[in-house]
């Protein structure tokens, strides 16, 4: 179970929205007051076979919004 970080930059081009939740907008360090972005991301183990690219992956994005998962089916090629 693997994807190298270039299958996972090239799927990260594909996620349309990266979040929009920002915790503290009125924070002047820019700690809180910055996009969060990409939150998580899961490797399906069971979608692949041992020595090849993770076909399926999901990665989360801390988002208001309604598209706040996405999921590659073929090793981080791109998302859906």
């Amino acid at each position: 179970m693997f994807a190298s970080l270039k299958q996972l930059s090239i799927a990260a081009t594909d996620i349309l929205e990266t979040g929009s939740y920002i915790p503290d907008p009125s924070d002047t360090t820019g700690y809180n007051s910055d996009k969060i972005g990409i939150a998580w991301v899961t490797f399906d183990k069971s979608s692949g076979s041992s020595g090849s690219a993770t076909p399926r992956i999901f990665v989360g994005v801390a988002n208001k919004g309604t598209n706040s998962v996405y999921v590659s089916t073929n090793g981080g090629s791109s998302c859906v």
